[in-house]
Formats: C-alpha cells, structure tokens, sequence
C-alpha cells in the first residue's frame, strides 16, 4: 500500500473516531497500512505522526488496542510505529514518543487467576501499570508484563519475555530476559526529540498556557499573541504547581507543544494522562465526556474532581472542543451550565484556582468548494459553527476575563484575522496557517 493511500486511510480513520468516540483521540499524520481495531470501555490516546501496518501476506495480523474497563488508559504517543501489535489494558499503559513495536504484546493484566474457578485475577493498578520510555524498540514475538517500566532508548531481542524493568539505554534478550549490554552513548542514533527548530514546539498556545498558569493572569492582556520565549522563572513557577487538565483532542495538541517547548529548554515538566489527581506530574490531565455533548464533558470533569479529590491540586481546567457547537447549538445555554459547572466547583473547592477556556475554532471553508454549497444554497463549513462558539466565548470572557481566570485559546487561533460576519452575526475562525486539518493545531499552532 502506499504512503498516500495510507494516509488518506490514517485521515479517515482518526476523523471518525475522534467524531464518534469521545473516549478516543487520534493526532494527526497517522499513517494506516493495515487494520487498526480499537476495542472496550476505556480511554485510548494515540499521539502524531504515528504509524500502524501488520505483516505482509497475512491480513490477521493487524493491531489491536483493547481496554477491558472504563478506568482502563492506553497512551501512546508521537511518531510510534506499531507492527502487528497487540495493547490490552485493565489499568494503563504508556508509550512514549518515536517507539517501534514488531508483532509482541503488552499487558497490565494477568486477565484469569491460576485457581480452578477462574475468577478475575485480583490486582492494584500502581501493580500493573506498564510504561514504556521514549525511542523504545520492543523486537517481534515479544511480550510486556503487567507492572512493568521500561526506560528510554531500551532495545528488546525478538521473542523476549519482558517480566521485570529495565533501566534506560539497555539491550536486553531472552526468557526471561536478561541484560545483553549497555546501547553505546557515543554511537547509538539520538532519538529524535521535538525541537523549536523543528516548529513542532512553535505552538502558540501552549505558550500562551504556560504565561497564564505561571503568572496566573489571563492571554487577553496583550494586544498580539506573539511566540515570545517562555522564560526561566515562568517555567519554575509551572513546575511548582499541579494543574489538572480535562480535555479533548485539541487540548491534546497543546499539551504535546508544552512538551516540546519544555524540552527545547531543557525543562523537566511532568505531563501525565491520570485520572487519579494525586499522580506524579504538573500537569494531569484526563480526557472528558463525548465530543458533541458538552454537558457530558461538565459531569464527567466534576466527577472526577469530587471523587479524586483535589488535596494537591493548585490549578484545575475544563476546555471543551470544537465539536461541541454547530449551527443549531444554543450558545448561551451551554455557557451558562460551563459557569455553572465551574463556579460551583470553585465553590467547592476554594483552594484551587479553576481557569476557563473559550471553545476553539474551526476555519472558513473558501475556494471552490465553498462557491459550490453557495450555489446549491448551503452554507459553507465554519460559518454558522464558529457563530455559535463566538457566542459562547464572549460569556466566558465577560465572566472570567475581569478575574484573570481565563485561558482564551479561541483569540490565539483567530489572531491575525480579525472578525467575519455570517447574516448580520460576527463570527471568529480559525487560522488556516495553524492547522491542517481545519480544527486541529498543527506544529505552528
């Protein structure tokens, strides 16, 4: 199959999932040369760029991503490629960044006791989980045990049996694996990290963020959202805090730019995809409800704040996507059970400071195509949408912006712009140079 076939595959693929399924989100630039399946109950995240095929020949070798409970989490994240790979998942697993996986399989459970009941097995997910570091090479037929953490830059034979973690730059091989040597520093390939050079980390808005929660403040301020570098005390002050994240797919991609930006600084800035709040990280963050239904992400953010409880928490945020608002949405009534939501859970809780965020945007569809609706009378994508999302943006400014509690991603998308007009109402849309996919943030963005 081709590269192109299997991107337009990729496209198709993560366009409706991320539609139809709030518990998953796919980043951009995947890559489908086989069948992805993506089963069960729980929350799957699968970062950029990534890349899935199976074994040529033989087409019941394709990858499989299974989550055998709602609290179930599997993570993975940019430019992993998976070949035939097989996730299951009771507790939660994470992937790192530029991971290759040939034909093995990972798992944080035993899934059935060895008694002859065969009841389920009983077990602690801190027990189980399974973390695997970034430029990881996992060799075919292999397999990951519960509880197991492999560190970064690990290389594992085929056919091992990996029951036990590995400290990072190991080669290890066998059943059970044993230590083969060391990867040589000097020689061994640099994984491949973002970098401000390579713009995946010029992401606006993640800088935006990191201004808004280091100084506590808001981004309406300025006048222009330009990138200016983040500085040294910025960063010290987000690493001083715990901020928790609810979100969907493009809170995704502002976290991967917080990332990036991080590490382009050489800044140790612990995300971490948790819905236990007191796990390690400055910034947990969990994905919420079902895109298209906003008040399903509402319920879902503040149950798990009132369940998890928020001892540590400093900081809390709820973004819904853009998804959430299409032309016969009725703005005002969503803004009003956002501040609802978040006012009675900083009642609640007066510890913490809780930050909005204004909707994101989606840009103009123009050219041929949008001639074309014109003619048969429709209108074109991203007019009345982005109406509705103005609307409820400007009860959130007004609300939260005179306490410096608001993050306004939908003015940092807009920037450069200005408004349009849609029947006499004023909309805000999306920059077209920071995304590719009209709705998402690309590495500019």
């Amino acid at each position: 199959m081709s590269n192109l076939l299997a991107r337009l595959r990729g496209r198709v693929f993560r366009l409706w999932m991320n539609r139809r399924a709030g518990r998953i989100s796919i980043g951009e630039g995947l890559k489908l040369f086989c069948r992805l399946e993506v089963r069960g109950s729980g929350r799957v995240s699968i970062g950029r760029n990534c890349v899935v095929s199976g074994i040529h020949g033989n087409p019941l070798q394709y990858v499989t991503i299974y989550t055998n409970s709602p609290e179930a989490r599997v993570s993975i994240g940019d430019g992993a490629v998976l070949c035939a790979a097989r996730i299951s998942s009771k507790f939660e697993v994470t992937i790192g960044d530029n991971v290759l996986i040939e034909e093995s399989g990972i798992m944080d459970t035993d899934f059935h006791n060895i008694t002859p009941d065969r009841r389920e097995p009983t077990e602690a997910a801190d027990e189980c989980r399974v973390r695997l570091g970034h430029g990881v090479s996992i060799g075919a037929r292999s397999i990951v045990c519960k509880g197991v953490t492999i560190g970064d830059d690990v290389v594992v034979f085929p056919g091992s049996i990996v029951n036990k973690s590995v400290p990072a730059g190991s080669i290890v091989a066998g059943n059970p694996i044993k230590p083969f040597r060391k990867r040589d520093s000097a020689s061994k390939p640099e994984t491949p990290r973002p970098t401000v050079a390579q713009g995946a980390a010029v992401c606006l808005a993640a800088a935006a963020l990191v201004s808004v929660l280091a100084c506590g403040g808001s981004n309406q301020e300025a006048r222009t959202m330009e990138a200016r570098p983040t500085t040294a005390e910025q960063w010290a002050a987000l690493r001083g805090k715990r901020v928790v994240f609810g979100h969907q797919s493009v809170g995704g991609n502002i976290l991967s730019g917080i990332r990036a930006l991080a590490a382009s600084a050489a800044i140790d800035v612990r995300v971490t995809e948790s819905r236990d709040l007191s796990a390690g990280g400055n910034i947990v963050h969990f994905t919420i409800g079902e895109n298209g239904n906003p008040v399903s992400k509402m319920k879902d953010f503040a149950a798990t704040l009132r369940s998890a409880g928020t001892k540590d928490v400093d900081v809390a945020m709820m973004k819904l996507c853009y998804l959430d608002f299409d032309g016969g949405t009725d703005a005002g009534k969503v803004a009003t059970q956002y501040i609802e939501t978040l006012d009675q859970l900083a009642g609640e809780f007066p510890h913490v400071r809780f930050v909005a965020f204004t909707a994101p945007l989606t840009v103009r569809q123009t050219g041929p195509k949008a001639w074309a609706k014109r003619l048969l009378g429709r209108m074109p994508a991203g007019y009345a949408e982005n109406v509705r999302r103005l609307q409820f943006n400007e009860r959130l400014r007004a609300r939260y912006g005179p306490e410096r509690r608001l993050f306004d991603l939908a003015r940092v998308e807009a920037e450069g712009l200005g408004r349009y007009d849609y029947a006499g109402q004023a909309f805000e849309a999306l920059n077209p140079a920071i995304t590719t996919d009209g709705g998402h943030l690309n590495g500019q963005g």
